[in-house]
């Protein structure tokens, strides 16, 4: 029955174009949607716009006359002007054309903000009693731990607090009053490494660079680039059975 009356309403008084291309205009026809089928048709090319709409695709990037061109030789098994696999690098291409552009702006505006965070970490590792390792994670130990050291199979229960250089907070299990518990694999790369090597009672000073953490991706409060700090405290190890 709901199917029935879905498309009963679909059906009354709704038009919508029919695009018929002649020259280099796409005219625009009013046809009515009178069956299943006008619907279907309907809601196949909705999906395809939005599709493009989701991926960033404009109206600049398109000429529709070819659009429906090359949808039409595709569905009715002509012979195409440009081949499958040809029309799949030129659409790969435009792709990675689209993300450098897209990096290339973010990376612009973060500009100032990605070096403010690279010359916070060379200053602070000088800072007496902090650590560096290769991957250039910083630590600081706080409290030795005299527990187990995590496996990275292990599932751990940690007490943690983080912040931006400049002090504010995006996260903390110390804040809502309960820890939280995860998988050492399930976490970005500086928290992986770090916990590895702490025993169970340990509380570390971590400073995590952009390349550990998100790098040029946005997570919530945190912006692109940034430089993560985090007072970790080391409470169980769940072993996984």
């Amino acid at each position: 029955m709901k199917k029935i009356f879905f498309y009963s309403v679909f059906f009354l008084g709704i038009s919508f174009f029919n695009t018929s291309c002649k020259k280099d205009k796409c005219d625009m026809e009013t046809v009515t949607l009178q069956n299943e089928v006008d619907s279907l048709s309907y809601s196949f090319g909705s999906d395809f716009a939005n599709r493009f709409k989701k991926r960033k695709i404009e109206k600049s990037h398109i000429n529709e006359k070819a659009l429906i061109k090359g949808f039409m030789d595709a569905f009715n098994d002509k012979k195409e002007v440009i081949e499958t696999k040809d029309a799949r690098k030129l659409i790969q291409a435009f792709y990675r054309d689209m993300r450098k552009k897209k990096n290339k702006i973010k990376s612009d505006k973060y500009k100032n903000h990605r070096k403010e965070n690279v010359a916070f970490l060379e200053k602070n590792r000088k800072i007496k009693g902090v650590e560096v390792l290769k991957s250039g994670l910083q630590y600081q130990i706080l409290k030795k731990g005299k527990g187990e050291t995590p496996s990275i199979k292990d599932k751990v229960k940690v007490h943690y607090h983080g912040t931006l250089i400049d002090g504010k907070i995006f996260d903390s299990s110390v804040k809502r009053g309960k820890p939280s518990s995860f998988k050492i694999t399930g976490v970005i790369k500086g928290w992986t490494e770090a916990l590895q090597l702490m025993h169970v009672g340990s509380k570390w000073r971590l400073f995590i660079p952009q390349e550990l953490a998100y790098k040029d991706r946005e997570a919530g409060k945190i912006p692109p680039y940034s430089t993560l700090i985090f007072e970790v405290e080391l409470l169980e190890i769940e072993k996984q059975k």
